[in-house]
């Protein structure tokens, strides 16, 4: 969608700002081709002659797919039972 960047591209954003805590990208792209995987019904309109207002305007999709990496460990990794609280406290820790 024009003016819309695809969530790939915002996770390679995230990943080269450093951002902590957020899985990497492994792979991201559309699914096959304009003509079976992407919505028709923003096309409705045309065919009856209907001008939608903004608030019904039919945004159009695609599918997309996105593989992210693991974040985190397996609990057989951790070291002490107080490094895997204190991990548990930082992920629940609200702000």
């Amino acid at each position: 969608m024009e003016g819309v960047k695809p969530e790939g591209v915002i996770y390679d954003q995230l990943e080269k700002q450093k951002v902590p805590n957020i899985p990497c990208r492994l792979f991201s792209s559309n699914v096959g081709d304009d003509t079976h995987h992407q919505s028709q019904m923003d096309k409705v309109p045309n065919l009856f002659k209907f001008t939608p207002t903004p608030l019904q305007k039919l945004t159009p999709h695609r599918h997309y797919y996105i593989v992210l990496g693991t974040i985190g460990r397996k609990l057989e990794e951790f070291k002490s039972t107080k490094e895997f609280v204190t991990a548990m406290f930082a992920a629940l820790k609200s702000e």
